[in-house]
């Protein structure tokens, strides 16, 4: 699409301002579908601590707490129904369009304290002290869900120089979406007590989330001049479009589970994790643009 979208612009036609409008309409309104490729980004926050309690004992961290901060970059697709107004005085018009898009989330790492991939003893401990187990710690990730919905609505300004024509559409979008939080905790504790001295307590917390959020913004597209390309008008174009958050930026997941045995004491284990969005997000991309033609 890259390729295709840098032939459009370079090869973009001239027109002169009063050509007539070569794209099918109903009493002046346009409709049109567009595809695009793009990117989203927003930044977050994350943390995660665990603590345990025993009867009669106060709370205590077991592992070291941790928060961080990264920014969760997404591709994107997009798919748009749009609508143009018939023409008004200055040759603008209104447009909108109703968008759907489509996500390829990476997993993002948040906050991270030490390695929880699981437990695993070196060969050659008959008593393994807790520091030589492996595959402790815990962490705190999250990624976009792959729908996301949003509406986007403003002003066509056609803009010709000398004789080549584009069309700035600056607007304002809404946009909505969620964010899968997935938490774990691995951590492994022995007692001197363990005549065997072989066993430990493992203590496995796994939690997940769901964070549905929305923001407002700016929009701002630059478009070229409609093309044959068979029995339809092809555009191409670059948007993008700046968000505020809207609602709640924060969630936090929690998850306990009571042990007793391993010649230890009976304790309740617990794991919390947390997400926070920045108030602001952004996505970028480009696309092409189709309209019925006019027989």
């Amino acid at each position: 699409m890259f390729v295709w979208f840098v032939g459009q612009i370079t090869s973009a036609p001239l027109a002169r301002a009063d050509e007539a409008d070569r794209r099918w309409n109903l009493a002046g309104w346009t409709p049109s579908l567009s595809l695009a490729l793009g990117v989203h980004a927003a930044p977050v926050s994350g943390f995660v601590n665990a603590t345990k309690e025993g009867i009669g004992a106060a709370e205590e961290n077991i592992r070291l707490p941790e928060d961080d901060r990264n920014i969760a970059i997404t591709p994107i697709s997009r798919i748009s129904l749009g609508l143009e107004t018939p023409e008004l005085p200055g040759r603008i018009r209104l447009f909108g369009t109703v968008d759907y898009f489509v996500a390829f989330p990476p997993d993002l790492k948040i906050a991270t304290e030490s390695s929880p991939t699981g437990f695993f003893v070196p060969p050659g401990f008959q008593n393994p002290p807790v520091a030589a187990i492996e595959g402790q710690g815990s962490q705190t990730s999250l990624k976009m869900n792959r729908s996301a919905y949003g509406v986007t609505g403003g002003i066509s300004i056609p803009v010709s120089i000398g004789d080549f024509r584009f069309h700035v559409k600056p607007g304002v979008s809404w946009m909505e979406q969620e964010w899968k939080i997935r938490g774990v905790m691995i951590h492994a504790e022995t007692s001197v007590f363990d005549p065997d001295g072989r066993n430990f307590r493992g203590v496995v917390l796994r939690g997940r989330g769901k964070l549905r959020s929305s923001g407002v913004g700016p929009y701002l597209a630059i478009e070229t001049e409609p093309d044959p390309w068979g029995p339809v008008l092809v555009s191409a174009f670059f948007d993008a479009a700046y968000y505020r958050t809207l609602g709640d930026r924060d969630e936090e997941i929690t998850e306990s589970t009571t042990l007793s045995g391993d010649f230890l004491p009976t304790e309740t284990y617990t794991a919390r994790w947390g997400l926070g969005l920045d108030k602001y997000f952004w996505r970028a991309g480009i696309g092409i643009r189709v309209f019925l033609a006019v027989d």
